[in-house]
């Protein structure tokens, strides 16, 4: 969070939203900002920290500069992830001002209705020249892996030429409704919608078509890497699914993304059968194994480890965040 801050007092002093549109470099700095600030916001359980003006003065730039020029697609895809960015940075809002306290239950439920159609329209309004379907790939040599979950040589996965950046406005896009789908779960306390597995799949098939297409652009991997591991929550916890997760995040790995080190440790053990439930507005994930419990904490990069056989609680806060007692069942 520090590098956040840091990041963002730089910016601010330099620039306002009126200025930082001036130069394709300074939407650019924008822009990765952007997405640095929603992906710490909510690793970290808060809010993004720069002002909602900013998002919306990216999206009006591109959205503008789409209606004047009608038949570039780069600004098509400009407008979709300047919107989508949007659209999280309104769902991450929303929900670190309910967890804090600062929106009563009345004000949160008037505004959650509004967002929900937000998110649910993502895909539905993506420019149908986007994902015309001439764009897609037919075939490419390769065969599927009896130890994959897809196959990514299906026909029709993904598309090529002036349409492969549709790949990664699919994966932004269903990974906004990924993360909003966790929000909403520990907000309300509700499972995840079911039809979020056939989501993750669609997810974890364009991701492994896209590293497996010979005529890809170098670092594909990388740019795909970020949704296809919020994606994985929403699989199902089958041993053939552990390894296979296990094998791509080592996959990642080895193209130059680092994940935090305790997760590699929990891939590296054994794993048998795995459940996952939402038991405290602080939790989000648990996963058990034989004699280990395994917790994602939202409100902070960390996961906290017990013995299965144990029941771990604690009267006082552990680094700073509220107490859990977990009982093995």
């Amino acid at each position: 969070m520090g590098h956040q801050k840091a990041a963002y007092g730089i910016l601010t002093r330099l620039y306002t939203p009126q200025t930082i549109t001036e130069t394709e470099l300074l939407r650019k700095v924008l822009l990765w900002y952007i997405r640095f600030d929603l992906f710490v916001g909510f690793q970290s359980g808060g809010e993004s920290v720069l002002g909602r003006e900013w998002y919306v003065v990216m999206h009006h730039y591109y959205a503008e500069k789409a209606r004047e020029s009608p038949e570039d697609i780069n600004l098509k895809y400009e407008e979709r992830f300047a919107y989508s960015r949007l659209v999280a940075k309104d769902s991450s809002d929303l929900f670190a001002r309910k967890a804090k306290g600062l929106l009563s239950d009345e004000a949160f439920m008037l505004q959650l209705p509004i967002l929900d159609e937000q998110v649910k329209n993502l895909e539905k309004n993506i420019d149908p020249a986007l994902l015309d379907p001439s764009g897609y790939v037919t075939e490419f040599p390769g065969k599927a892996d009896p130890d994959g979950i897809v196959n990514p040589y299906e026909p029709n996965v993904i598309w090529d030429g002036p349409q492969w950046t549709s790949n990664f406005l699919l994966l932004d896009t269903w990974g906004i409704v990924f993360v909003y789908n966790i929000q909403i779960s520990m907000a309300m306390r509700i499972p995840f919608d079911p039809s979020l597995t056939e989501k993750a799949y669609r997810a974890a098939q364009i991701f492994e078509a896209v590293c497996a297409y010979p005529n890809g652009p170098p670092g594909a991997i990388i740019e795909a890497q970020a949704t296809l591991a919020i994606a994985t929550l929403f699989l199902p916890k089958d041993p053939k699914t552990i390894q296979w997760s296990r094998r791509t995040f080592a996959k990642i790995e080895s193209a130059g993304y680092v994940h935090f080190t305790v997760l590699n440790n929990i891939l590296a053990r054994p794993s048998a059968t795995a459940r996952s439930f939402i038991d405290n507005p602080n939790l989000l994930l648990c996963y058990t194994e034989p004699r280990l419990l395994f917790i994602l904490v939202i409100s902070t990069p960390t996961f906290f480890e017990t013995e299965c056989s144990e029941i771990w609680e604690s009267s006082n806060r552990i680094g700073g965040y509220p107490t859990m007692r977990l009982v093995h069942q």
